[in-house]
């Protein structure tokens, strides 16, 4: 197995497993609604959506510019990787 497709599988886990843990942490329909705003994080900043419809639950500066997530460098790599095995890239490369 080539290096670049054993990379695609790894990420293709984590990202899988991160989906299949949304499910999880997902909260039925007509459960209780939470008062998200009696609820703090120790974080930067913060969003919360309902999944079905899209309406924001909980923001704390969601609109400050910060560096990508994890998810989102994992995605970028697995992008990049797909490009480099078609040709079209090269591990020299820089990519924005």
């Amino acid at each position: 197995m080539s290096f670049f497709k054993f990379v695609k599988i790894a990420i293709s886990i984590v990202i899988c497993t991160a989906l299949l843990a949304s499910i999880f942490i997902t909260p039925a329909s007509g459960e209780e609604s939470t008062n998200w705003t009696d609820i703090s994080f120790d974080c930067k900043s913060a969003i919360l959506m309902a999944a079905t419809t899209g309406t924001v639950l909980y923001e704390y500066n969601a609109d400050e510019a910060l560096p990508p997530a994890s998810v989102t460098k994992i995605m970028t790599l697995l992008l990049v990787m797909e490009e480099i095995e078609k040709g079209n890239l090269n591990l020299n490369d820089t990519v924005t």
